[in-house]
């Protein structure tokens, strides 16, 4: 048994540093903003997905054998991201931390481009998935847990390989999903994913959302 849980964990460890490469690339230190229609309200609304290189723990469904999971000072994320960059994680100090880890592991190479296949999202319905989880976002393969900082802004906390439809409570349909370095304060310009059938010229959006964007780069596809 030990031998097999070994094996396991290592082919889990080998599949996370393969993925911390693309999620350097594609989102560590980025935020995104989800612009949503609410099913039913019919109204436009939004959040924002913060990413930091700590973050990157609670996607991969490993832990630290010294992480009794009632850590809440991040100090686990951030010690797995620098040991990552110094190219120091061995199994000898990690281990496979519950059942979801291998839906996350199988998960891991859509969420760190997840803004190519996102398309729906809500609230997390905490049925039958042991997950601190306040939204979902994915598709009918894999999706991204999010847990509130405040406001409308959130951090992913978990992913896995699954049916977005089945974690929410109600499903909302992404329209748009914008991207930029969360240090910079200008709008939101770079545009990632448009849902298909729509012109982001045309859309409706409230206020607030107009406040955060700019469409000066958007372009519709051409047919």
């Amino acid at each position: 048994m030990k031998y097999t849980n070994d094996i396991k964990l290592q082919n889990a460890l080998k599949e996370a540093v393969k993925q911390f490469k693309n999620y350097q690339k594609n989102l560590e230190n980025k935020s995104l903003m989800i612009i949503y229609r609410n099913r039913e309200t019919n109204d436009m609304d939004y959040i924002i997905v913060q990413f930091a290189g700590s973050n990157y723990y609670h996607l991969t469904g490993l832990a630290y054998k010294d992480d009794a999971n009632d850590s809440k000072n991040g100090r686990f994320g951030s010690r797995f991201y620098k040991d990552l960059l110094d190219q120091k994680l061995s199994i000898n100090d990690l281990k496979i931390k519950d059942n979801n880890t291998a839906l996350k592991i199988k998960a891991l190479p859509s969420i760190t481009t997840c803004y190519r296949y996102t398309n729906m999202i809500g609230d997390f319905n905490h049925s039958g998935i042991q997950l601190n989880l306040d939204k979902v976002m994915g598709n009918i393969s894999t999706y991204l847990g999010l847990k509130r900082i405040s406001g409308k802004i959130y951090a992913p906390a978990s992913c896995l390989y699954g049916d977005v439809r089945k974690a929410a409570k109600s499903i909302h349909q992404i329209i748009a999903i914008f991207i930029k370095n969360t240090a910079d304060t200008s709008s939101f310009s770079d545009i990632k994913y448009v849902a298909k059938g729509h012109n982001l010229n045309n859309m409706n959006f409230n206020s607030e959302i107009k406040d955060l964007i700019s469409l000066e780069k958007y372009s519709l596809p051409s047919k």
